[in-house]
């Protein structure tokens, strides 16, 4: 049968739709699968869905953690308002509205009169209609059976939507479906990478405190005066926890409810004194002589009334850490440890010293023997 006119034309409009296509999807591989990150991505598939399909509004929707919603996950041309109440509030995958449609049934939802069509809750459409929204068009983003999202067009004028127009936002949607793929794969593998990391930096500072254990054992096995005990304790100790300051408070023996510094070490001019005593009952030694266990303090001039507290801002000190002195079942004293530093001494930090001041401990206790 000879071609006619018409069905050259046909077969042109084809060719023509066809190239278009492409050029869509050669964009829409450029520009999507090399993102790396989610929101970067969801923004570029709404923009490059907006120009495939004519409309300057277009938004992707993902499926939330909770999987019962669908929430905003970025879009082109979107009203603040719209995409925070998508983001808030979500859409319910079990609602009739036409992106759960879309997501639940697995198929384009497209809806050309949005203000009149009586299938669509009341709510919708007004809040529809508020946001010049007259016209929607949802396809799910699918990869291996399982939706992932929803695209939506929006448009600001009733119309109807021609198969070509349902077949490139799906042909889009197809290609976003790779795309979210390989950012959901690259962010497991990247969060792997910072998990292996962090298990790595703990092992190693793990070693490290056990070379700082095994190293500072015999010093302290023949240490013969206090200052001594200090003095390896700080030169060992400050390659793990930045401080400046370190000093040795014993109970007094006249009147167990006061501390006294017997002895100091101190990488600073500012340095605590010896002699000094403060009342322990009631200030920020009370918690770790008697609940024996180390504590650290933010220092602040906030007027902080506790003594002991006041006397190391007076020394120019920013955090502390305090760590009971304990021999078998007797309470020796407290050590105090100080930097100037607003970022040491953490609980990581105090985590870390506590066994160690504990070998402290039973040198002083040895001291106190002979």
């Amino acid at each position: 049968m000879p071609t006619t006119d018409h069905d050259s034309l046909r077969l042109a409009d084809e060719l023509h739709a066809r190239r278009r296509d492409l050029d869509m999807v050669m964009r829409a591989i450029h520009r999507l699968l090399r993102n790396t990150q989610a929101r970067p991505l969801y923004e570029a598939i709404a923009r490059v869905g907006g120009e495939a399909l004519g409309t300057d509004r277009c938004s992707v929707l993902v499926k939330a953690p909770d999987c019962e919603n669908l929430i905003y996950g970025g879009s082109l041309g979107l009203s603040p308002g719209l995409a925070q109440l998508l983001s808030e509030r979500g859409i319910p995958l079990d609602s009739n509205l036409p992106p759960a449609i879309a997501f639940r049934e697995l198929r384009p939802a497209a809806f050309s009169n949005l203000a009149d069509d009586q299938t669509l809750p009341e709510e919708f459409r007004k809040s529809a209609i508020q946001d010049e929204i007259r016209a929607i068009m949802c396809v799910p983003v699918v990869a291996e059976g399982e939706p992932l999202g929803v695209l939506v067009t929006y448009y600001r004028e009733s119309r109807p939507f021609h198969p070509d127009e349902v077949r490139r936002l799906s042909l889009l949607a197809e290609i976003c479906a790779v795309a979210v793929q390989n950012v959901t794969a690259f962010e497991h593998s990247r969060k792997l990478a910072e998990e292996l990391s962090e298990q790595a930096d703990a092992l190693e500072k793990r070693n490290a405190e056990l070379h700082v254990v095994a190293d500072l054992a015999p010093t302290l096995a023949v240490a013969e005066s206090s200052r001594q005990i200090l003095q390896a304790f700080y030169s060992r100790l400050v390659t793990l926890v930045p401080f400046e300051q370190v000093a040795l408070l014993r109970m007094d023996k006249e009147n167990p409810k006061e501390l006294v510094i017997r002895e100091v070490h101190s990488a600073s001019p500012a340095a605590f004194g010896k002699g000094w005593r403060v009342a322990w009952d009631g200030t920020l030694a009370e918690e770790p002589l008697v609940a024996r266990k180390a504590t650290w303090h933010a220092l602040s001039a906030g007027g902080n009334q506790d003594p002991l507290a006041r006397y190391c801002m007076q020394l120019g000190l920013r955090r502390i850490g305090l760590f009971p002195l304990i021999a078998g079942r007797e309470v020796l004293g407290l050590l105090i440890m100080g930097t100037v530093r607003p970022d040491s001494l953490d609980a990581s930090a105090v985590s870390t010293l506590e066994p160690i001041a504990a070998q402290l401990a039973g040198a002083f206790a040895r001291l106190d023997e002979t």
